[in-house]
């Protein structure tokens, strides 16, 4: 896990906060996927597995560039598990919720 960006909501938080937010939260499990995906098709299996957040289907208040990022990292997920489920890789995210 590698934790999340700080907390905030749309205005309070620039613009310039979104970029290293999603490099973090997104683009390290993109450039993970590209670094072992193309060995799991060639070996004909595989699997991915990413933790992301139940934010991803209620968005959590006053955490906008979390909420953002791994919506972008649901959808990356749901779009790779579409281009590689006929190479025998399969590709899933678990979203944990609030826990008592």
């Amino acid at each position: 896990n590698a934790g999340g960006p700080p907390p905030g909501n749309f205005a309070t938080t620039p613009l310039e906060a979104y970029e290293p937010a999603l490099r973090l939260s997104m683009l390290s499990a993109v450039a993970l996927c590209q670094a072992t995906v193309p060995a799991m098709q060639a070996r004909g299996w595989g699997r991915v597995v990413a933790i992301t957040s139940v934010s991803v289907r209620q968005p959590i208040a006053h955490l906008i560039l979390s909420n953002t990022a791994r919506a972008g990292l649901t959808g990356f997920l749901k779009t790779l598990a579409l281009e590689v489920a006929a190479s025998g890789v399969t590709v899933n995210s678990l979203q944990p919720g609030l826990h008592a």
